[in-house]
């Protein structure tokens, strides 16, 4: 999201386009931090909430969410799978 406008439209062509780029049609996305972000976080930071009331994904509607739609603008069929991110084993 540091890119301006622009560039960001680009991007979004050159990975999704099926016809001027890549045409990713399936992408990952984490549910939460990941071990590629700027720092750990969740969407339930208060301990306890089992109601969830604190659930909040208002973190990712400035960087996650903008590029997932950009991308679903150029290849609106594109699926994606959401999972958390989780340490390897052993």
């Amino acid at each position: 999201m540091s890119l301006p406008a622009a560039d960001r439209k680009l991007l979004a062509e050159a990975l999704f386009s099926p016809t001027k780029g890549a045409g990713f049609s399936f992408c990952r996305t984490a549910v939460g931090s990941s071990d590629f972000g700027l720092s750990a976080y969740s969407y339930s930071e208060t301990p306890d909430d089992y109601e969830m009331k604190h659930f909040s994904v208002e973190r990712d509607t400035k960087t996650v969410i903008p590029f997932i739609l950009a991308a679903k603008r150029e290849s609106p069929d594109l699926e994606i799978f959401a999972s958390p991110w989780s340490p390897r084993g052993g």
